[in-house]
């Protein structure tokens, strides 16, 4: 009896795990779900691709007026200037490390009216709202996914 009970737990288990399974017999040209300038574009290579192409960025300063949308610059040009304290424009004095005191080499008069407390050195390094970039893709880029482990 206990046999016969085996054999249709496997064959049940069988037809689970069949049904869950991909169909490796489909091709990616008959896909219905790629979408039309893809398509056109790609000749239906891949359903998915990640490219900077689809990527349209703005910042505040130009979402206030009206919603501008800019491609990223994935060009090469002016990769060297990574840094904040090494830019040819803008020449600076400092230790050399990142996140370290740094002030400008050429003058630049105070734009504020009243007392200032003179602690400037780290200005280099300030993040406004302005400064904030924000993105639009047609896919997220990344899936974060919480895990938590309970042991007792």
């Amino acid at each position: 009896m206990s046999g016969k009970v085996l054999w249709i737990a496997l064959l049940v288990g069988l037809a689970i795990s069949s049904a869950r399974a991909q169909d490796l017999r489909t091709t990616i040209n008959e896909n219905k779900a790629l979408d039309s300038l893809r398509k056109k574009e790609e000749k239906g290579l891949d359903s998915v691709v990640f490219t900077s192409k689809y990527v349209k960025f703005t910042t505040l300063k130009l979402s206030r007026d009206s919603i501008q949308l800019f491609p990223l610059d994935t060009s090469l040009n002016d990769l060297q200037h990574y840094s904040m304290l090494f830019q040819t424009r803008r020449p600076t004095t400092g230790l050399g490390n990142l996140g370290l005191a740094a002030r400008p080499m050429l003058f630049e008069a105070q734009r504020t009216v009243g007392f200032d407390p003179g602690f400037h050195s780290l200005d280099l390094y300030t993040f406004n709202h302005e400064d904030v970039v924000f993105y639009e893709a047609r896919s997220p880029f990344s899936t974060v996914h919480p895990a938590s482990r309970v042991t007792s």
